[in-house]
């Protein structure tokens, strides 16, 4: 899964994307894994990248329009990124850009570049993407870290790396402590398969999960109750050794199943049948499981619509009978616009994997820990020589220290050859102390106090068609009108202009900060922040935190899809995946109480258009007695159904798939004034 700013291109390979996994339900609907492919762009979608490259690179050299080649180069580029080989991803990457494929194959080759660790030709890249799209703030992190890891002193290393004597030839990872000498790791190094029956994303075999003894000896895998015949990965056992919590995907057998968490109950020496977890929800991937200290809480990834973009961690709470709560995201410190995964605990310190943080390419290994109720430090990142610019993740600490008494375990990393291994990691001695410093006049210690400081930025949308509201997003980029409000009312002494549309405000403990943006031919936004329950600690150095909110334009007339309200065949009841976008736009009206919207409704093209003009009626009256149960003024809304008159899709009726249909069962909505 990539950046939201290009959400078409997933850039991990299956090691990784086990455990990432964000794939298309529709394609697996579709294909069956065993489908015989004959040309590379099928294989492409299907995630069949093994199967693409041969096919994508004959087809690249037969043609000879330069649009197609700059399209194909694309797609082997990426297939050779999902293989974890970046250095032939980051040619053929920079092969499409210059054959106009456009800024997505740019910022793919700057992460090639941050990956092969060349770090100031990466910094280029970047400055030369952001001109590309017309905003340099949409890469400031980026450059940031690029910066960061030219420049980075060795001496700073907390921790001893070496590569773990147990690796094989296989892909292994994900390690995860299941006593003091036993580790789960994830691994295709299964037993040769027959022609056919291969993973058709890596031609190797499905993954499975092993006990792997320490610190060295052969793996053996876990039992038919855990190991199915499609992909199962990253295990966590709970506290009390009674229950083992795992990621399984694919389980239709499709190359493009989603994932989710699936938990077995000891029984002897063996497991019982696995379940998924019960508050998992269809169609969305729940991956990467991880349980606190005392076995209370469950950690997780997901890539759920509610998240702020990529994957998140979430954590829910095991209640009595082994249900669970309703996942809570944790907070913005953590969880970014990109993809944060594999979280991992050590007594209270949280260890995950992000690259939404900065860093020195692909995934980085930080850690946490929790300050207040709800709280969490900013997290810090282990730099090299645990981080470097492959993908590093699955860090797990043994329950006992070194004989020095300090931190060692064992994490993944991709550095080597483009298959993930695992890596033992040891804590070094920690540094020195700062020399204190003295008061001149009384020769006390000075104490200093950490500021907390909130980087405050107002964004627009970039569009790929200027003033189409409907056209994709390509990026952001400070909204040099906005103007901003802050309760409570005396924060605004605290509060500094940086530059147009960006500002900070220093922090004060325990407050609950609600903020309102506002800019003349926009909607307006509101967002909060709070400090509530945490604490400052002497001696650490300023903590920053960042929040964006994006304005939209308003487009007086224009038509405009509500992403992901779709109706069920023949229906017109609001779906409860419908629901959250219909609240936002229902907090929309409420910031915004000049305006009307219209609200319209698209059936797909199947039955008499008669009954489609009365169906679509029901469904834009449905959304908007959804919005009147919200709150929201009847008169200020309207309803109108088109039929099936103005389809999203351009099939005709009779080759419409499934999809297309659902894409047609859609809802808009248009600003009356």
């Amino acid at each position: 899964m990539r950046s939201p700013l290009f959400p078409s291109k997933p850039i991990y390979t299956f090691p990784t994307l086990l455990l990432l996994a964000g794939a298309m339900l529709v394609l697996a609907q579709a294909c069956n894994y065993t489908q015989r492919i004959t040309d590379g762009s099928t294989a492409w979608e299907l995630k069949r990248y093994a199967e693409a490259l041969p096919l994508l690179t004959k087809e690249y050299n037969k043609t000879k329009s330069r649009v197609e080649q700059g399209q194909l180069a694309y797609k082997i580029g990426s297939s050779h990124d999902n293989l974890h080989q970046p250095a032939d991803a980051l040619e053929w990457y920079r092969r499409a850009y210059d054959y106009q494929y456009g800024p997505e194959a740019l910022e793919s080759y700057a992460e090639m570049l941050m990956q092969t660790e060349q770090y100031d030709d990466a910094l280029e890249a970047y400055k030369e993407l952001g001109f590309e799209i017309g905003s340099r703030y949409q890469y400031r992190r980026q450059m940031q870290a690029a910066e960061f890891a030219s420049t980075f002193d060795a001496s700073q290393s907390r921790y001893a790396v070496e590569k773990a004597d147990f690796n094989t030839n296989a892909s292994t990872y994900a390690p995860n402590y299941a006593s003091e000498n036993l580790l789960f790791v994830t691994s295709d190094q299964g037993p040769t398969l027959e022609k056919g029956t291969a993973y058709a994303w890596t031609g190797r075999a499905y993954s499975d999960l092993y006990l792997q003894p320490l610190p060295n000896g052969e793996a053996k895998k876990l039992d038919a109750n855990i190991n199915g015949p499609y992909n199962e990965g990253a295990a966590a056992l709970s506290p009390d050794g009674r229950h083992l919590v795992f990621t399984r995907c694919a389980p239709f057998g499709f190359e493009t199943g989603y994932c989710q968490l699936y938990m077995s109950d000891r029984e002897g020496d063996g497991w019982s049948e696995a379940q998924a977890l019960t508050f998992q929800e269809p169609g969305i991937n729940y991956v990467q499981p991880a349980w606190n200290a005392d076995g209370s809480l469950l950690y997780f990834s997901s890539d759920h619509p509610d998240g702020f973009g990529g994957y998140d961690l979430y954590a829910t709470e095991r209640m009595p009978a082994m249900e669970w709560s309703a996942p809570k995201r944790l907070p913005r410190t953590i969880n970014t616009p990109k993809n944060e995964h594999f979280p991992s605990l050590d007594q209270d310190t949280l260890y995950f994997s992000s690259d939404g943080h900065g860093g020195v390419g692909g995934l980085d290994i930080l850690r946490t820990y929790p300050i207040g109720s709800d709280g969490y430090s900013a997290p810090f990142n282990l730099l090299p020589p645990v981080n470097g610019g492959a993908d590093d993740f699955g860090i797990s600490f043994s329950p006992k220290p070194n004989s020095d008494g300090r931190k060692q375990g064992y994490f993944s990393s991709s550095r080597t050859d483009g298959l993930d291994r695992i890596y033992a990691v040891e804590q070094l001695p920690p540094p020195p102390p700062p020399v204190p410093e003295i008061d001149p006049i009384d020769s006390t210690v000075i104490v200093k106090k950490p500021s907390w400081i909130l980087d405050i930025v107002i964004v627009e949308p970039i569009l790929s068609i200027p003033d189409n509201p409907s056209s994709r997003v390509i990026g952001y980029k400070p909204l040099e009108a906005a103007n901003l409000q802050v309760e409570p009312a005396d924060a605004l002494e605290n509060l500094t202009v940086i530059e147009p549309g960006e500002w900070n405000l220093n922090l004060d403990e325990n407050t609950q900060y609600r903020f309102l943006a506002k800019a003349p031919g926009y909607l307006s936004q509101d967002e909060s922040f709070s400090t509530i329950g945490m604490t400052k600690i002497d001696g650490d150095g300023n903590q920053r935190f960042e929040l964006e909110i994006q304005l939209n334009k308003i487009y007086a007339g224009r038509e405009i899809v509500l992403d992901d309200i779709y109706y069920d065949f023949d229906k017109a009841d609001i779906r409860s995946d419908a629901e959250p976008t219909l609240r936002k736009l229902a907090r929309d009206l409420q910031l915004n109480p000049e305006l009307r919207i219209r609200m319209g409704s698209h059936t797909d093209c199947r039955g008499p258009d008669a009954y489609n003009r009365s169906l679509s009626q029901r469904r834009a009256e449905s959304a908007v007695q959804f919005l009147i149960d919200q709150g929201i003024a009847a008169d200020r809304l309207e309803a109108v159904g088109f039929g099936e008159d103005v389809p999203r899709t351009d099939c005709s009726c009779s080759r419409c798939s499934e999809d297309d249909h659902q894409l047609n069962r859609r809802t808009t909505f248009a600003i009356l004034e």
